[in-house]
């Protein structure tokens, strides 16, 4: 049969369709053709079905610009050779491009990797965790790892880069740099930027001692003197409400009226203001209520939020000089404003309640978070072992043939006071 497609300038004639595109075929070689659409491009295309599934497929060949109606021709007859033969041209070509865009992604360096992390991901993250991570990009991971390809490190390459933090005595650098480097590549798998297992994964941390302060009975009464008289009353309420209800800072700065409900006494903190990522449901006693409650009658003008200041968001996060001030008035040294949550906890484990109990109250989500406070139940629980020997005590000494109500305590409860 004759070509239809008679010359370049015969193609270049082709009517163009008002709408979508227009397909013209050639009668020399089938399957062979070309394609106008409504802008007026032209390529040629080779149209087959894949032997065995009889999956129809359309090649392109390339722009009438670039290619010869003859030279694309005698491409169509090589094209359809192939296929012929149980070949599939476009599978074939979507492969070697999927290739070439693996080996591309696999060639990504570490450098890369953290940069688009923290495009990506850095901006989600808790304004302290954002800043340690970039910190720690900018000073250990791109100097010791930067230049490689995300497919060559190794588990040795992060063992060298926490070994050289635990040297220089940065232990807990060491341990927080091997969580980002597993973050890091967690996200390198998922990207395609990297085969095989985590390199960072089962990487044995160093085990720190809390840094948590507590406050003792004297330092809690000095304290709360303190922030009576302290000149910043704002400030003086939240350090308050941290006091009496364990919450992180962020959380009550953040707290907005509408998270309130003065009838029930509960505090229903937001996914968005907890670390767990969970609204977390809290009870409010009477002092903390009454604090809010004093509040909310004398805010003028009203805002949405409970302690309302000059971030760009509109609430209070400016308690560095007043936390100073009511240290020095109370007379207290080494402690944090966080502190007062672990000393919220450690009056809950003090007074015998159970970890879950304490966990529910901190709005932990792990039971393992909760258990760095469980020695401070040792008194607590000295006093049953206690009353429990004194009981077997007393048993052990009454006579044989007499029973023992060990109902009742050999020793007062006010022995126990």
């Amino acid at each position: 049969m004759a070509a239809t497609l008679v010359s370049d300038r015969h193609i270049s004639r082709l009517l163009s369709p008002s709408k979508g595109q227009s397909l013209y075929w050639d009668g020399e070689v089938p399957g062979f053709g070309v394609r106008v659409t409504s802008s007026g491009s032209r390529s040629f295309i080779f149209n087959y079905r894949v032997r065995g599934t009889g999956k129809e497929r359309r090649y392109t060949i390339g722009s009438t610009s670039d290619w010869k109606v003859g030279v694309a021709r005698q491409e169509a007859k090589r094209l359809r050779k192939v296929v012929d033969l149980g070949g599939d041209p476009l599978g074939e070509l979507e492969e070697q491009r999927k290739q070439a865009e693996d080996e591309r992604k696999r060639a990504r360096t570490v450098e890369q990797l953290c940069d688009e992390f923290e495009r990506e991901h850095l901006p989600a993250l808790r304004p302290a965790t954002r800043k340690f991570y970039k910190l720690a990009i900018k000073n250990h991971l791109k100097p010791s790892l930067g230049k490689m390809r995300v497919e060559d490190v190794q588990r040795s390459d992060i063992e060298k880069v926490f070994r050289k933090l635990t040297d220089l005595g940065q232990r807990h650098q060491a341990n927080q740099c091997v969580v980002l480097m597993g973050v890091l590549f967690r996200y390198a798998i998922e990207w395609g930027w990297r085969t095989g297992l985590n390199p960072a994964q089962g990487i044995a941390r160093h085990t720190l001692e809390g840094k948590e302060r507590y406050l003792s009975p004297a330092e809690t009464k000095k304290l709360s003197a303190a922030l009576d008289g302290l000149e910043d009353k704002q400030a003086a309420a939240i350090f308050k409400v941290l006091l009496l209800t364990g919450s992180r800072v962020g959380e009550a700065c953040k707290m907005r009226w509408e998270q309130l409900d003065f009838h029930r006494g509960i505090w229903s903190k937001p996914a968005s203001t907890t670390k767990q990522k969970k609204t977390h449901h809290l009870p409010l006693t009477a002092p903390v209520l009454a604090i809010l409650q004093g509040i909310r009658e004398k805010q003028d003008p009203v805002s949405e939020w409970v302690f309302p200041g000059r971030s760009k968001e509109g609430f209070r996060n400016d308690l560095r000089a007043a936390w100073s001030a009511a240290k020095k008035a109370a007379g207290i040294t080494g402690l944090r404003v966080h502190d007062l949550r672990h000393s919220f906890a450690s009056t809950l484990a003090g007074s015998g309640f159970s970890l879950p109990m304490i966990g529910a109250a901190l709005g932990h989500s792990r039971v393992e978070t909760t258990q760095r406070y469980a020695h401070l139940a040792d008194d607590p629980l000295r006093m049953a072992m206690t009353r429990a020997a004194d009981l077997i005590e007393a048993a052990a000494k009454q006579e044989s043939g007499d029973d023992l109500d060990l109902t009742k305590s050999a020793i007062s409860p006010a022995d126990n006071l």
